[in-house]
């Protein structure tokens, strides 16, 4: 495909090489086909995280 021609108005179908070649370009998602999750779904990441959110009030409650 040549794309020096191509402009804002041009319009892609769904099925355009375009969007094809986008869509296989989502680097997360291959990762994840590897078995990679990112941070945000981790059991451990979202513990340690919600130890820190809480902190402050278990010291308090500690201390009296």
């Amino acid at each position: 495909m040549n794309v020096d021609n191509v402009n804002s108005t041009t319009v892609y179908s769904p099925t355009h090489e375009m969007l094809r070649f986008k869509k296989t370009t989502d680097v997360q998602q291959t990762w994840k086909e590897h078995g990679w999750a990112p941070p945000s779904e981790d059991p451990m990441t979202k513990a340690k995280w919600n130890y820190y959110k809480t902190l402050s009030v278990r010291l308090e409650t500690e201390n009296g």
